[in-house]
């Protein structure tokens, strides 16, 4: 992130943080910070985006601070904007992480505490989109606390609830998910609904697979590999990450199988999309899965080439568990 981009942030944040508690609107524009922070939402790369806040990402040293101002906000208040500013704010929320603490898992549990709490509010307010994202967010709490059998249920319930409102062909009247929260205003960057259930399940799919490969569950590992490749394809123009990432968790399962022809397959399939236009995302897919083979075949020279080009990343390029 530029330094003019964080210093914009950084201005925003200040401003809103000093007026938290005194207007509705205040409170709306903190659940828009935090959620144009989370990991499901577009990261927009534009100069400005849409509705008048910066392009990128809040930078993590000031998202603390604005979803600890929106709790604040909400604290007291009744009603069901209030429960979706609540659960914003508590899916946002992190504590500092302090590399000399004893308990080096402190900070998680806190956080996977937090996403409980958030959960059962959602509950409350019966919104589907919101349940499976708070679900997905859970399950990647206790895949970081290594508790790969909660992780796993959690992650597939996330996947199977937010498939049940793509075939149920939801339109988010009834199940509007997180963006609720922002409740007096449209949010000109947000992306339609069906687009953020359809993520919610490839990523709740792709770690899924994760926790089933960690716990020796093949026949999982399989299906979750499969179920996510069927839901990326239809994001490829709009969010090709989900079918990047999709696409080398199949590769990694297929190397771990001996299955030389799909991984093979694979990598040709996301060389011949960044070759005819896919975007500098899809190049680095290739070159990572590329890299991969050929290290799977021992040919570690060719492993080297294809790890050399430095490029810049963004946040979407980083492959970690949502925080």
């Amino acid at each position: 992130m530029s330094a003019g981009v964080s210093t914009a942030w950084q201005q925003v944040v200040e401003a809103l943080a000093a007026r938290s508690g005194q207007e509705d609107a205040a409170a709306a524009r903190l659940a828009e910070v935090c959620l144009a922070a989370a990991p499901l939402t577009p990261e927009c790369s534009r100069a400005t985006r849409p509705g008048g806040l910066p392009s990128g990402r809040p930078p993590a040293e000031v998202t603390p601070r604005v979803a600890a101002a929106l709790l604040d906000a909400v604290r007291g208040r009744e009603g069901r904007v209030a429960r979706y500013r609540e659960v914003v704010g508590l899916l946002t929320i992190r504590g500092a992480w302090r590399p000399s603490s004893d308990d080096r898992y402190g900070e998680i549990r806190d956080q996977r505490e937090r996403r409980d709490r958030a959960l059962v509010l959602v509950l409350e307010l019966g919104d589907a989109t919101l349940t499976a994202m708070c679900r997905y967010y859970r399950g990647s709490s206790e895949l970081r606390l290594t508790h790969w059998p909660q992780a796993l249920t959690d992650l597939l319930e996330a996947a199977d609830e937010a498939v049940a409102l793509l075939e149920a062909d939801e339109d988010g009247g009834r199940h509007p998910g997180p963006f609720a929260a922002v409740s007096n205003r449209p949010v000109p960057w947000a992306e339609p609904p069906r687009v953020l259930v359809r993520m919610i399940a490839c990523r709740a799919l792709k770690w899924s697979a994760n926790a089933a490969s960690l716990l020796g569950d093949m026949e999982q590992w399989a299906v979750s590999v499969r179920r996510a490749v069927e839901l990326a394809e239809p994001l490829a123009e709009v969010r090709p990450s989900m079918l990047v990432e999709a696409l080398a968790a199949q590769a990694n399962l297929a190397r771990h199988v001996g299955d030389r022809d799909t991984f093979r397959q694979v990598e040709r399939r996301l060389r011949n999309w960044a070759e005819t236009g896919g975007p500098e995302r899809v190049l680095r897919g290739w070159l990572t899965v590329a890299s991969d083979n050929a290290a799977h075949l021992h040919d570690y020279s060719r492993a080297y080439e294809m790890r050399k080009p430095h490029m810049p990343l963004t946040s979407d390029d980083y492959l970690y568990v949502s925080s």
